[in-house]
């Protein structure tokens, strides 16, 4: 089949940087000395150790992976996934009511039941019923599911909705130094329903996509029903605040805690049906 992503990791070999390999499909093996050449995959993403590369669905008789030097691999470093249609649809059986709130076209996370974290998928909404969702997207992995009432039920995937009417993102490249989000020195409010994303500095201490600061006593304030996703420095940071209220928010993609307070001194928050995923 048509050759999708290709995951090189380190398992054996700590420490080296394998983002520099030269992934790709061709019709002819390799020749020692020399660039295998077919169609090369382009470097898309590092994650815990892996390295993906995208191949975009190319198709040949072979698949090559080349370091410099004398780096070797052994087969379990690589993982080779088929490329999906982005048109193919799934139905997705969910409990609860959560998703009848949905809208076609929404974005979903669909987290990992595996080992694997990053086994977790995005798709989007085509369509809702009472019983759950139609949607579709490039999913590559088994999520599989049980019924919250079964003792016998261990894992289930978690499914939860990254779109918000309300959006606040940062300007595209604008890494590191992306907008951020501070609530400061105010000890009363709501913030309900907004997307953040494409937000968070690296560069300059206390930046982040969505920041309580300093409001002290503060059993007025509530963060609800959030989405915080693909962003850049940590999630939902509480400092200097005591008494304030955290509850149902979705953090998912992002360098550091999803949720953290910044001092270790806040106290009496309360922190309540939040989803946190790969930080």
């Amino acid at each position: 089949s048509n050759v999708g992503t290709v995951t090189v990791s380190k398992r054996l070999h700590k420490g080296i940087d394998l983002s520099g390999a030269i992934v790709g499909v061709a019709d002819l093996p390799c020749q020692q000395g020399q660039l295998c050449g077919g169609i090369v995959c382009s470097h898309t993403l590092r994650r815990a150790g892996k390295e993906d590369f995208d191949c975009g669905g190319a198709s040949g008789d072979y698949l090559y992976v080349q370091l410099s030097g004398r780096l070797q691999l052994t087969l379990s470093e690589v993982e080779v996934y088929s490329a999906a249609s982005a048109d193919h649809e799934y139905q997705l059986e969910l409990q609860g009511a959560a998703h009848t709130a949905w809208k076609v076209g929404d974005k979903l996370i669909i987290t990992s039941t595996s080992w694997d974290a990053e086994e977790t998928e995005e798709a989007m909404v085509t369509s809702m019923s009472a019983q759950g969702v139609t949607v579709k997207g490039l999913l590559a992995h088994e999520h599989v599911g049980c019924s919250a009432a079964s003792e016998h039920c261990v894992v289930a995937a978690e499914v939860a909705s990254m779109s918000r009417n309300i959006i606040i993102r940062g300007e595209d490249g604008c890494r590191p130094v992306c907008g951020h989000f501070m609530i400061a020195h105010t000890n009363h409010g709501f913030v309900c329903g907004v997307e953040f994303t494409n937000l968070g500095q690296t560069e300059v201490e206390g930046r982040y996509p969505l920041h309580v600061h300093l409001p002290g006593e503060s059993p007025e304030l509530v963060i609800k029903g959030n989405a915080l996703h693909h962003n850049f420095n940590r999630g939902v940071v509480l400092h200097g605040v005591h008494s304030m209220t955290v509850d149902s928010n979705l953090c998912f993609r992002t360098r550091g805690h999803c949720f953290m307070t910044e001092d270790a001194v806040e106290q009496y928050n309360i922190f309540r049906n939040n989803i946190g995923v790969l930080p």
